[in-house]
């Protein structure tokens, strides 16, 4: 059997450009209020920041772990009401033999609403990995990947990594974990092992 690993948002639902945009409003608007941050409303540019997030965050949090909790917990109560449920994708994830589990840049809570309004059951998988867990390290940093394998033992050639973004899939591949690119826009360059317009056609055609 092998170990499937899933990002959370933009790959276990369809791309959905208000919930992107909203983390990037929550973002600005909770750092807008904090001088060590350093910018005008101008100066902000979310998909620019977005980039190189860890560094940008490490900076303006340093040694103050209390508030970039906070930080997370407000940026990822993002609204997803909205998302269709999926039960054909609950009713895949029910049935395949492989360990599951959830890799992913925002918090045990958001994880939690999204999963519910999809209608996949949360028990579908034997661990969820937020950014907290990581010690804030995004999926970007190959020592997030490498935290993420140590805690739940895994060997990276047994597992295989489901994402949207091909920059979190490459330090996972040079760690030997096969990469999917999960991309609704098609024809996405990216050095992932495979590409699937969806997740539960990755599944199907995989497994």
């Amino acid at each position: 059997m092998a170990n499937l690993i899933f990002d959370l948002d933009n790959t276990l639902y369809p791309r959905h450009p208000e919930i992107e945009a909203e983390f990037g409003i929550r973002t600005k608007e909770y750092l807008s209020r904090m001088p060590a941050a350093g910018f005008t409303d101008k100066e902000f540019d979310w998909v620019e920041i977005s980039t190189r997030i860890e560094d940008y965050l490490g900076r303006i949090f340093a040694g103050r772990e209390q508030e970039r909790c906070a930080y997370l917990d407000y940026v990822c109560r993002v609204n997803v009401k909205d998302l269709a449920p999926n039960p054909e994708l609950n009713t895949f994830l029910k049935i395949l033999p492989d360990t599951k589990y959830i890799f992913t840049d925002s918090t045990l809570e958001h994880v939690k609403d999204t999963l519910n309004v999809l209608g996949i059951e949360l028990n579908h998988f034997t661990g969820i990995f937020g950014n907290k867990d990581s010690g804030f390290r995004f999926k970007s940093n190959p020592q997030c990947h490498r935290i993420f394998l140590e805690k739940y033992g895994l060997e990276p050639r047994e597992c295989y990594l489901f994402d949207d973004n091909p920059r979190n899939l490459l330090p996972a591949a040079q760690l030997g974990i096969k990469t999917v690119l999960i991309s609704g826009q098609g024809g996405q360059e990216s050095a992932s092992d495979y590409q699937f317009s969806d997740v539960l056609t990755a599944l199907k055609q995989l497994f």
